[in-house]
Formats: structure tokens, sequence, C-alpha cells
């Protein structure tokens, strides 16, 4: 039976140590022998765009398994940036660890190994201070993610988005207080932004760090829950950019209800087929319909 472990070996034989494109290589052609459950190429590609256009200081993952994901981001992180993941599986986060030593980004890495429920506070309080010990205007990242998308692309069409979101809420807003006067209750979209709002600024109050980017690819009941507690801690905030992968397949329950309900997301949904894939068995439906949400909080 395979261990984590195995795949270390076929690593080091295909690429040669600092090569992180030479090791995602690797890793992609060990998904067509053996189940990879990681991003891959297809859908890596798409994310590598929107890492390049947001220019991310600080990013979290959730669901690291055994790298691939990790050295993605970390190779686009800006000059001393850092990457926070979670991975539930201490096998899995001792083998992320040597991979992505391996790919040359293992500075700019920390792993906690646990459930995002438990590990979340512990990722803030790491990336608040990451973000005390930055210069002021350093790197782009949330911060800077206009400018950053200015030239087009997924997140340039998520911040159009997010202007027009913006307009129908400051139209919704003013409608809801001028019936108002006359007795009428606010409109929906005024209370999901105002309360959305509101729990932003208790997040700031507390001392919440945002990050620039989160990727979520764990357990797929677990990202509703889990982008709430990032949005409790601080940890999502005005700019952030958040991924989920397999939101279509095999779903994620609630989750993108919550981001079109919180009234405070800028939605786009990236088709592609399932990465896993399972060419020697018979019985596996190949090329499942598939799709990665990439949001941009406002």
């Amino acid at each position: 039976m395979l261990q984590p472990s195995d795949i270390l070996p076929w690593v080091r034989a295909k690429a040669a140590p600092g090569d992180a494109a030479a090791v995602l290589s690797a890793l992609d052609e060990w998904a067509t022998h053996y189940p990879m459950y990681a991003i891959g190429a297809e859908k890596g590609a798409m994310l590598d765009q929107v890492l390049s256009d947001l220019r991310p200081q600080v990013a979290l993952e959730i669901g690291t398994f055994l790298g691939y994901s990790a050295v993605r981001t970390a190779r686009q992180l800006d000059q001393g940036g850092l990457l926070v993941c979670i991975e539930a599986n201490p096998q899995n986060a001792a083998v992320a660890r040597q991979i992505i030593d391996y790919a040359g980004v293992g500075a700019r890495v920390t792993i906690l190994e646990g459930l995002g429920s438990e590990k979340l506070p512990e990722a803030a309080r790491i990336i608040a201070a990451a973000r005390q010990r930055a210069r002021p205007g350093e790197g782009g990242g949330a911060s800077g993610a206009a400018a950053a998308g200015s030239g087009g692309g997924v997140l340039a069409g998520l911040q159009a988005q997010a202007v027009e979101q913006q307009a129908e809420a400051a139209a919704a807003a003013a409608a809801g207080g001028a019936a108002g006067e006359g007795g009428a209750g606010a409109p929906p979209l005024e209370g999901r932004a105002a309360a959305a709002a509101g729990a932003t600024a208790r997040a700031a109050a507390a001392g919440g760090a945002p990050v620039d980017y989160l990727f979520l690819d764990h357990c797929k009941p677990c990202y509703l829950p889990d982008l709430l507690a990032a949005e409790a801690l601080g940890l999502v905030g005005h700019g952030t950019v958040v991924a989920a992968d397999n939101v279509v397949y095999p779903g994620a329950p609630g989750y993108l209800e919550h981001l079109e309900g919180v009234g405070r997301y800028a939605t786009t949904l990236l088709a592609a087929p399932h990465e896993v894939d399972k060419p020697w068995d018979p019985n596996w439906e190949m090329g499942r319909a598939d799709a990665v949400a990439v949001s941009l909080r406002w």
C-alpha cells in the first residue's frame, strides 16, 4: 500500500532542488499513475494568473495534502511573503514540508498540523505578527489589489463586479432610508451588507489581520464553517481573494450560498474538469465537471 512518503524519491528523480516548476511537473506526472489530491495543472494555471495579478504578501491555505498548491502559491508570493498552511494529516504534512523545501520555497511557508477549526486561531496570530513586521506599503496583496488587477483577467473582472455590487448596495440603502421614513423596512441587500460591515469592523477591533489570499481545498463540508471562522478572526477582510476548489464536484454545502447571501463578495466560477482522475479504473467517470470559486471580499 502506498504511503505519502513514497512520492519523495519520484520527485527527487524528476526535478532538481530549487526548481519549483519541475517539482510541480513531477507531481502532475505522478498523478497520472496514482491518485493525487491536488488542484492539478489546469486549475493551478488559472489560479497562477490570479496570484500574478494579486501579488500577495500573506496567504493562508487550508488543506495542503503533499504540498502541490503550497508550492504554486509560495512561488508567487511577493518578496518577504508568508504562506501559512493547515493540514490535518501529520504524514501528509511531513511530506509536504520536504517537497516545499525541495522546491526552494520553504522559507516562505509555515505548516500547522491539525483541523482548520482547531488551527485557525494560531494561524491568525502568526499572520498578525507577520503583518506587524512588514513595512507599510510593502508588497501588493489586498491593499494594492485594485492597481494590480487593472490590466484585465479574473481579478479585474471581480473588481468590476464588486464596484457594481457596491453601487447596488448604496442604491438599496438610499431606497431603504426613504422607505424607512414612510415606515417600510430596509431591503434585504442593505441588511446583509450592514451585517457584513459590522462583522468586519468587530474583527478589526479584535486585532485581526486579513490575508491577501485564502485557498480552501480540504473537507468540502468544512469550507463554510472554516470561512466563517476566518471571517470572525479577521483573516478575511476588504480586498481578500478567496479561492475554493471543487465547488461543483463534489460540492461544498452552503458555501456558494453564503458568498451570495452575505452581500460582500464578488465571485466567479472557473470551470475545469475535476483534477482527480483514475485512468486505471474502468468504473471511474473521467473528466467530471467542476470549478474553482474565486471571490473578492469588498
